[in-house]
C-alpha cells in the first residue's frame, strides 16, 4: 500500500528528494529520455533537458594568448583553440573563450543551458573574425583569470601569458600542432 501524501505535496521518486532544480538545456545525445522537458520541448521546437544542481555540467575557458607580430604562430593557436573549444562541446561541457590581449570574453553558457551548438558556433565565429594588429599585449600580460571552471590557456609561440590561479593547463599551439601533424614518409 502506498502512503498516502497530502494535496499540493509532491511525493519524491526513490530515495530522499529530488535535487535542485536549475535550469533547462539543449539536449545532448547520450542524455536520459526521463530528463526530456517535453511540455518545453513542444514549445521551443527542439528538445531540452532538465537539469538540476547534481547534474551540471563543468565548465571549460579556452583562453587564447597571441604573439605580437608572428602571424603563422597566431594562427596555428587560433586552430587549436578551435579544437579546444570543439573538444569540451564533445565532452558536454559548458564552454567559454576569453582573448586578453584583444579585451574579449564570451563566458560559458548559462548553468542551465550547457553549451549549446549556437554557443559554440558563435565562439568559432569569433575566432574566425579575430584581428590580430588590434593585439595589445600589455594588456593580456596584466590579464588575471579566475574561473569556476577549468582553464586551458592556448599560447602562440611568443606570447606572454597572463597570471592563473593554480591549475590551470597551458598549451603550447606549436607543439599541439607537432603532435598531430603527419608524420613524414621518407623517400
Amino acid at each position: 500500500a502506498r502512503p498516502a501524501h497530502r494535496a499540493g505535496q509532491r511525493r519524491a521518486r526513490g530515495f530522499g528528494a529530488e535535487p535542485e532544480f536549475v535550469g533547462l538545456r539543449e539536449y545532448v545525445p547520450g542524455d536520459s529520455p526521463r530528463q526530456i522537458a517535453w511540455r518545453a520541448s513542444a514549445r521551443r521546437d527542439e528538445l531540452v533537458v532538465r537539469e538540476h544542481a547534481a547534474s551540471a555540467r563543468a565548465a571549460l575557458w579556452a583562453v587564447l594568448c597571441l604573439a605580437a607580430d608572428d602571424d603563422d604562430a597566431n594562427e596555428r593557436a587560433i586552430s587549436c583553440a578551435a579544437g579546444v573549444i570543439l573538444e569540451g562541446a564533445g565532452r558536454a561541457m559548458r564552454v567559454g573563450l576569453a582573448v586578453p590581449g584583444l579585451g574579449y570574453s564570451r563566458p560559458p553558457a548559462g548553468a542551465g543551458a550547457g553549451s549549446s551548438n549556437e554557443h559554440i558556433a558563435t565562439l568559432l565565429d569569433d575566432l574566425a573574425r579575430i584581428e590580430c594588429a588590434a593585439l595589445d599585449p600589455a594588456a593580456q600580460a596584466g590579464w588575471v583569470a579566475r574561473s569556476e571552471g577549468a582553464i586551458v590557456c592556448i599560447r602562440a609561440a611568443g606570447a606572454l601569458l597572463p597570471a592563473f590561479d593554480a591549475g590551470a593547463a597551458v598549451l603550447d599551439a606549436d607543439e599541439a600542432a607537432a603532435a598531430v601533424a603527419p608524420a613524414e614518409v621518407a623517400a
